[in-house]
């Protein structure tokens, strides 16, 4: 009888550890889940707006799948909140720019606004229309 009683009570450890275990995992992901957007550096916000500002948006494309993600772009939201826009979570600094198949028209001069984000590691501008513009100078002064 001494033998079935210890029995029940590892059974009963294991299962509150268990328990305890599930509990301490869903509250890890919701805490995680929990962390806010990094806020964006207002000299990066200021030099996409700059850049939004430059270009043109063409809506009677024909592809479909393409769509343009800075048209929803304004100052009054986090700049690390709008499509196509990657911050560093700990910094708010602007590393990747994933402009592709946005829709834009316009043409990269070397002082084009992106050149100004220190941090951009990341830049894709493909299948826009970008006026045959020839690879800016301004792409040396990516540090990163």
């Amino acid at each position: 009888m001494g033998k079935f009683i210890w029995l029940c009570q590892i059974r009963s450890l294991l299962l509150v550890q268990f328990f305890l275990s599930v509990v301490d995992c869903c509250l890890g992901l919701s805490i995680s889940s929990l962390k806010p957007t990094p806020l964006c550096l207002p000299e990066d916000a200021s030099a996409l707006l700059q850049f939004k500002n430059t270009m043109s948006i063409d809506y009677s494309s024909d592809d479909s799948s393409c769509y343009s993600k800075t048209s929803s772009w304004n100052e009054s939201t986090n700049c690390c909140s709008w499509k196509g826009v990657n911050c560093d979570k700990a910094s708010g600094q602007v590393i990747g720019l994933d402009l592709s198949c946005s829709l834009l028209v316009g043409s990269l001069s070397p002082n084009t606004s992106p050149f100004r984000l220190q941090g951009l590691k990341r830049l894709n501008l493909a299948s826009n229309d970008l006026n045959a513009s020839s690879i800016p100078s301004g792409f040396s002064q990516l540090l990163s």
